[in-house]
């Protein structure tokens, strides 16, 4: 990992005026380390993605912290982790939030398992499963899915999964109008918020699409 990375990385955190817990960068830095590490063994992450692995994965998994979208204390789901994105990064930027990985493919969700352990991180946890199997009861504040589906097919099944006043989240490219248009199946929300990351380049036109639940 070059420092150009960490170094732009450190810059638009600074940008947008958000300060890491302390030791939060050493652990950044050793989960990239531990997920390099597994990725010779096992495709976690596409290969060409390494190297801009900082912008393109973890700057970009903390979007909603740096656009004070999610705050703690709360509990926040991560459908559909992978290997522990947006999840880890957010649960070490945020130690105030309790954060709940779901990743129903084993490979995946053991790494996620193994770096949580690693890094000793006591508000993260793992779920081997898909998120429909769920216990029906539980809930929380926010529930984010990054790469997974489009809105309109995730949005109708994650409602019951998120409290009144809380919100789902969707990672997007700027090209997402197509997943809003059918909006009869966000009776549940009120009307999205689009959420810009302005003219930064690190985040390569990213939005985030916010829904609260009514």
């Amino acid at each position: 990992m070059t420092d150009i990375q960490i170094d732009t990385f450190i810059e638009t955190i600074t940008d947008f005026d958000f300060t890491l817990p302390p030791k939060a960068l050493d652990l950044l830095q050793e989960y990239v380390d531990l997920l390099f590490r597994a990725n010779r063994r096992t495709n976690l992450v596409s290969s060409t993605d390494l190297p801009i692995f900082w912008t393109r994965h973890i700057l970009d998994s903390i979007a909603p912290l740096l656009l004070k979208i999610v705050s703690g204390p709360a509990e926040l789901l991560d459908i559909g982790s992978g290997a522990g994105l947006p999840g880890i990064p957010i649960a070490i930027c945020a130690p105030n939030l309790d954060v709940t990985m779901v990743e129903s493919i084993g490979k995946k969700a053991r790494f996620i398992e193994r770096a949580v352990s690693a890094l000793d991180l006591p508000n993260a946890h793992a779920e081997v499963r898909r998120y429909e199997s769920l216990d029906r009861m539980l809930t929380y504040d926010f529930c984010v899915s990054r790469a997974v589906s489009s809105v309109a097919d995730m949005l109708p099944s994650i409602s019951r999964l998120v409290r009144p006043g809380g919100k789902a989240i969707f990672y997007k490219s700027r090209e997402f109008a197509s997943e809003l248009s059918e909006s009869n199946v966000f009776d549940e929300f009120g009307s999205p918020t689009v959420h810009s990351m302005g003219n930064c380049a690190a985040f390569g036109g990213r939005v985030l699409i916010v829904f609260e639940r009514l």
